[in-house]
């Protein structure tokens, strides 16, 4: 009875140590309370300096109660205590400036030098897993929010990759039969920091096959400039000119350099604090910012870009409680810039498709610069033998007034059989009026003399006489009204005039709301064109749908949806849709949907399945009408071509992830649709976020048995097009819980179990118990405590009694 009460408390004493937090004085404990005679040692030695043995850990680590990191953090013996080894460099990574804590050179990368700067505080909670430190606000550098210090950036491995789209048509129509198979392919390849991507498709197998091959170039970015650097069959962007196509090379700003917070436009908020006050940030009636600030003048510079519009409200909050508050009117345009940031791109190549030109080099460039909080400059130049093109422009947020832009273009152009020059003039505008929830996205008006001609007019040119097809004037406006819960309006109107007297006018209006889970939406377009293809199209469109829930296979909440339309051109001819969709399976991998259609009397439907596999993802469909059938095919997927072999999976994104599980086949990933390791441990999880933190987790709930993992969740920061490694160690193996004796006794409480990487692998419990896992038929393990005893624990399977845990017990030699 004596005994079992002693081992109790024994387990008592370690939970407690365990769950204990690291404190700067170590309390003394007496071992021999936990004695239980002859031949039972306890070893404290070690919980007497630190609540944690040294080893490795993995760890959560926060920097003045924020977010950092979780990774492996190594625990030291320093004199009295064990303590974390945090290098200066590991600091500075964490925000901390160097410059500022200390004249006196320390070696930024010894493990205990950060004792040396004053009030830094290092804070350990063994119970959450988390590393809290504690940084003088003097001390830190002023990273703006969404910050990602440049070590993070992962450049990914070499690679090659290829992503493939396949797909066929079988046609039916009155005994007349067609088929079309086709191929497109997207070919990548990663070296450093260097990109290739090249696109190829393939028409027509079944007929008369015809390969093309598109869009081949390179391209790198360049921090130091914070710009991407492309060289070869490339685009221009089209901001300010029209867009074309080029074999050459384009320079531009890369704004996803740039943390969040300072990408597109947002105002720089002053203000003055009377104390040490809380700054809130509110718009449309949401808090999107708040930050403390010292008394005196404040300054706001990194907000994130927030729409189009939306006045900021600022409310100042100090420390007496008593409240201040202003107004920033907030409107943008794409145009806009931060204040002091500038933007551009230069395009330098041969045009394409320019036989007929004298000569096909061009140059395109713009540039953008932010004057201040209120105004925006830029310019564009467009440079070739037959066509000269300067453009000027500038942009304002004019405050409660909104946001406007007025941009003036000069273009010369030079036809096979005459030449031509004229002006362009546009105005675009843009306004929330958050009183009353009307948005007004963006207003256009663009003027153009008769003789003003894109360059793409002049590429196009043919043996017809354009003079008279040039475009003339262009309106478009795009509003929203809000009307809260009972739903919204919009309307969209587009007009275009040439200078032939032909026009084209595109006008839609809409009402959208829900009840409760039904959600509809009426609306009206009219699309009316007098050109060659005149037509004159009015459509009235009613929509509506509704999920329909019910419990899946793992009495889990799922839906489906019922939707119908009907659509009707006010000369009597209606037609009706109506709809069913949904998902099966685990992890939703099947998709679904059927659909019927009433149009005049005529009657057809159709319906289409979705199959996302490990491996690829698969589409076929059926319609029918009376006059005709037909079936549609597709499958897609990609493959990554690396050290490790080759990795087949779903559809490539441009920057990716290839996770690596240490050759542990069938691990699935969690919050990723049917996403598992293949049987060298690989996977790929596609469309990461370049330049942010990107999350991979390990589903552990999913594991086998058989298999364990120390830190399941990881983090990596991309860069652009990059296809970042993540490697996860698991360990594959049997797990046992062993009695070990050392010379006829149990070895002591509390002592350290260290594998052949010296790693820490276990901690000695009540009578000499050990749980081990990850193990192979033989295993080593040197047990240690007190100052210098150890001794060498060889396991061995064979010897131990088999079941779901491997369990006996085993001498220490």
């Amino acid at each position: 009875m004596k005994k079992q009460r002693l081992n109790k408390v024994a387990y008592c004493l370690f939970i407690f140590l365990i769950q204990s937090k690291v404190t700067a004085h170590a309390e003394s404990f007496d071992a021999a309370f936990l004695s239980e005679g002859e031949g039972a040692e306890v070893d404290l030695s070690s919980f007497s300096r630190s609540d944690i043995l040294p080893g490795k850990y993995i760890f959560d680590i926060f920097v003045n109660e924020n977010y950092k990191a979780n990774e492996e953090v190594i625990f030291k013996d320093n004199e009295a205590k064990v303590q974390p080894c945090i290098s200066l460099q590991k600091l500075s990574s964490f925000g901390l400036d160097l410059t500022k804590i200390s004249e006196k050179k320390l070696n930024q990368k010894s493990c205990f030098e950060y004792q040396q700067i004053k009030d830094l505080g290092v804070e350990v909670d063994t119970a959450k897993q988390t590393l809290s430190i504690s940084i003088p606000q003097a001390y830190l550098n002023k990273d703006v929010r969404g910050y990602i210090d440049k070590s993070r950036w992962d450049n990914g491995i070499t690679s090659a990759y290829m992503n493939y789209y396949l797909t066929g048509y079988y046609n039916s129509y009155h005994g007349d039969n067609a088929n079309s198979v086709s191929a497109n392919v997207l070919l990548g390849a990663n070296f450093n920091e260097w990109r290739y991507r090249s696109n190829l498709f393939v028409s027509d197998f079944s007929d008369s096959p015809k390969l093309n091959i598109t869009n081949n170039y390179l391209y790198k970015v360049i921090p130091s400039i914070e710009s991407k650097i492309k060289i070869g069959e490339l685009h221009s962007s089209g901001k300010i000119f029209s867009s074309n196509s080029y074999d050459g090379i384009q320079l531009a700003t890369y704004d996803n350099l740039l943390p969040q917070s300072q990408r597109g436009f947002a105002p720089v908020i002053k203000g003055i604090a009377k104390s040490n006050a809380l700054v809130t940030v509110k718009q449309g009636g949401n808090t999107i910012y708040k930050t403390s600030v010292q008394p005196g003048p404040f300054e706001i510079d990194d907000l994130y870009s927030t729409g189009s519009s939306g006045d900021l409200h600022i409310e100042i909050k100090e420390e007496d409680n008593s409240i201040s508050s202003f107004i920033v009117p907030y409107s943008s345009l794409p145009s806009l810039q931060r204040a002091g940031h500038i933007g551009y791109e230069v395009n330098v190549g041969k045009l394409k498709n320019t036989e007929h030109l004298s000569d096909g080099l061009f140059l395109d460039s713009n540039t953008y610069y932010g004057l201040n909080n209120t105004f925006t400059i830029y310019n564009a130049v467009q440079l070739n033998n037959n066509y000269k093109a300067l453009s000027l422009g500038i942009a304002a947020n004019i405050g409660e007034f909104g946001a406007l832009s007025v941009n003036t273009a000069y273009a010369k152009s030079k036809f096979q059989n005459w030449d031509s020059e004229g002006v362009s003039t546009s105005v675009l505008y843009s306004k929330s009026l958050m009183t009353t929830g009307m948005t007004v996205n963006l207003a256009g008006y663009r003027y153009s003399s008769k003789g003003y001609y894109d360059l793409s007019d002049v590429i196009n040119e043919d043996n017809t006489n354009i003079r008279g097809n040039n475009k003339k004037a262009r309106e478009n406006i795009t509003i929203n009204q809000s009307l809260g819960k009972y739903g919204s309006l919009y309307t969209n109107y587009y007009k275009q005039t040439y200078w032939d007297g032909s026009k084209e006018n595109n006008c839609m209006v809409g009402y959208n709301a829900s009840i409760k889970n039904i959600t509809f939406g009426l609306s009206y377009s009219n699309v009316k064109s007098d050109n060659k293809y005149s037509s004159n199209d009015k459509v009235i469109s009613f929509n509506a749908s509704m999920p329909i829930y019910y419990k899946d296979a793992k009495n889990s909440l799922s839906s489906s949806y019922v939707s119908y339309s009907a659509d009707s051109n006010l000369s009597g001819d209606v037609s009706h849709r109506a709809s069913f969709s949904g998902s099966l399976l685990e992890d939703k991998t099947l998709q679904y949907s059927a659909s019927t259609r009433l149009n005049s009397g005529d009657f057809s439907g159709n319906v289409n399945l979705n199959y996302a596999s490990r491996l690829a993802e698969y589409n076929i469909g059926y319609s029918k009408n009376k006059d005709s059938q037909s079936v549609n095919y597709s499958m897609k997927g990609g493959m990554i071509l690396h050290e490790g072999g080759l990795t087949l999976g779903k559809n490539i994104g441009d920057t990716s992830m290839l996770v690596s599980t240490n050759g542990a086949a069938n691990v699935p990933l969690f919050n990723q649709r049917n996403v598992v390791t293949d049987k060298k441990g690989y996977a790929i999880v596609s469309f990461a976020r370049p330049y942010q933190e990107n999350s991979i987790e390990i589903d552990v709930d999913k594991l086998d048995d058989n298999i364990e993992i120390a830190k399941s969740v990881k983090k990596v920061v991309p860069t652009d097009g990059a296809i970042s490694k993540v490697s996860f160690d698991l360990k594959k193996g049997a797990k046992a819980l062993i009695n070990v004796k050392y010379q006829g006794k149990w070895l002591p409480f509390g002592s350290s179990v260290i594998d052949e990487n010296d790693d820490q692998a276990s901690i000695v419990g009540d009578e000499g118990k050990i749980y081990l896992s990850g193990l192979q038929e033989k295993q080593s393990y040197q047990i240690q405590w007190g100052r210098d005893k150890s001794c060498r624990l060889n396991i061995e399977l064979n010897n131990l009694n088999e079941g779901r845990i491997y369990y006996g017990q085993a001498d220490c030699i």
